[in-house]
């Protein structure tokens, strides 16, 4: 059994989520609920929570605030947010779990399961600070994001990623520093992230960063050369948005 905190200002969201949790997740145990940053530092310290659900905002403050005093983080973390689409975007690029109100019952209970299966390790705190730091950047350049691969977790600046390419349902990362990193997720996952970040999808195996491109050359039908010398293919149905975006420059 997972012994749970559910930390939520909102009374009825609280409740909400209790039931759920009786109801779908057998294995959690609620011990407590907090309900301000600092009765929750409180309760956890107390109560030792294997798991907290954790509210971004709260009367008296963030979640954030509250994780900054208990350092080290020895338990599990489920972050719950009303936000923006812009913060829902900083928690994908962290690769953080979170769930958005109102938390349905599926998801919830997927997020509990990885929870459980997960190992706490350093990789939290790292990215913990690239979610901080995607929250508080001023600047699209100033973006991080997270890559798991079968070896490290790599903490990555998106203005360094040069291009993406597809192998089935892994994805390699080339990096200006001609550095590669391989990952198991699809380039579908990655395209939406990062298309408003001047990448471009040439290609249903090519995402490519336009600070990279070199030129694109008419030959053969069309394809684009990047700054390292790599040639990618175009699409043909590419051709017309390519040129366009290549226009506007």
């Amino acid at each position: 059994m997972l012994r749970a905190i559910i930390v939520e200002d909102e009374e009825n969201v609280k409740i909400a989520l209790e039931n759920k949790l009786k109801q779908y997740c057998k294995n959690v145990e609620l011990i407590g609920w907090g309900n301000t940053v600092q009765s929750s530092i409180e309760l956890i310290k107390s109560a030792k929570p294997e798991l907290v659900l954790l509210d971004i905002k709260l009367p008296d403050g963030t979640g954030f605030d509250i994780l900054s005093n208990l350092q080290p983080i020895n338990f599990k973390l489920i972050f719950i947010t009303a936000y923006n689409d812009y913060a829902i975007e900083a928690f994908k690029f962290s690769a953080l779990d979170y769930l958005t109100k109102p938390v349905r019952a599926e998801e919830l209970s997927l997020a509990i399961d990885k929870a459980e299966k997960a190992i706490q390790t350093d990789t939290f705190s790292h990215q913990l600070s690239v979610l901080y730091n995607n929250l508080s950047a001023m600047t699209k350049s100033e973006k991080k994001i997270v890559l798991h691969t079968s070896e490290s977790i790599h903490i990555i600046e998106i203005k360094d990623i040069v291009r993406c390419e597809a192998d089935c349902n892994y994805t390699t990362f080339y990096l200006s520093d001609n550095s590669k990193h391989m990952v198991s997720k699809t380039l579908k996952d990655y395209e939406d992230l990062l298309l408003e970040y001047n990448f471009f999808r040439s290609h249903k195996s090519h995402l490519i960063n336009f600070s990279y491109i070199k030129s694109y050359e008419k030959a053969d039908g069309g394809y684009i050369v990047m700054k390292d010398g790599t040639i990618i293919p175009l699409s043909q149905r590419k051709k017309i948005s390519l040129l366009d975006v290549l226009e506007s420059f």
